[in-house]
């Protein structure tokens, strides 16, 4: 439904938080978009920076705040991001097979270093009130499934790059 906060410009996180809690103090919204940005940082370190391979729903290009410049900035974002060599941002068009394999809901899998032999990583996947953390073998295998499927589906990084081009034009058009 939206860019991952991991992802997000600090204008798009402020209509994400606000929009979901509209009453919400503006400290507390202030205080969770800076969380949001300093846990960018780790996507441009300089010593081995993660892996982050993401898949966006169409529907995430279409959706915007009240000012349109939001998205354009988000999608701009999205563009840069996806030049850097550790971050890889698929689209999944609407037309990809009707009901993909992700279609029930937004999750991350995390896969660690092979300093930790044996380990399967950890499958994240949350709702409006909780986040659930999944450490068994046969739940992630099960959400590593769902990704391998949702991800054949996807455009390359390449044409999704070109895809958030050309909808940056659309936007501010």
């Amino acid at each position: 439904m939206v860019v991952p906060g991991l992802l997000q410009t600090r204008a798009y996180a402020s209509a994400i938080i606000r929009g979901g809690e509209p009453s919400l103090p503006d400290d507390e919204v202030e205080q969770r978009i800076e969380l949001r940005m300093a846990r960018q940082e780790i996507l441009s370190r300089k010593s081995t920076p993660p892996t982050v391979w993401c898949v966006l729903d169409e529907s995430v290009l279409y959706r915007r705040a009240k000012d349109p410049a939001v998205l354009a900035e988000q999608l701009e974002r999205l563009i840069k991001l996806g030049e850097l060599p550790n971050v890889h941002i698929q689209v999944l068009p609407f037309d990809a097979f009707g009901l993909h394999a992700g279609i029930s809901g937004t999750f991350t899998l995390l896969t660690f270093g092979p300093e930790l032999v044996g380990d399967p990583g950890v499958a994240h996947a949350e709702t409006r009130i909780r986040s659930f953390y999944y450490e068994d073998a046969a739940h992630i295998m099960r959400y590593r499934d769902t990704w391998s499927r949702v991800q054949v589906q996807a455009l390359s990084p390449e044409d999704s790059l070109a895809v958030l081009a050309c909808r940056i034009k659309e936007v501010i058009a």
